[in-house]
């Protein structure tokens, strides 16, 4: 079992705003830097507008979890 690695990182809010915001994007961060992982996700339960961006060089996606699941 000590070959498996980290693909992907998630963080799943009920909310995103601007009291939260850091602690949820930045723990993300945090597994993404210390699993070398350069895409991350936060899934927000009703997010109003997707969006996209870089933060300490890892692009974020920002996505509705509702959409999320439909997709899979």
């Amino acid at each position: 079992m000590n070959n498996l690695k980290a693909s992907q990182a998630i963080q799943v809010t009920q909310e995103l705003n601007k009291n939260n915001r850091e602690r949820e994007v930045g723990g993300l961060i945090e597994v993404m830097q210390k699993y070398k992982i350069e895409q991350g996700l936060v899934l927000v339960q009703d997010l109003k507008k997707e969006t996209e961006e870089k933060v300490d060089n890892k692009k974020i996606k920002f996505v509705s979890l509702w959409k999320r699941l439909l997709e899979e």
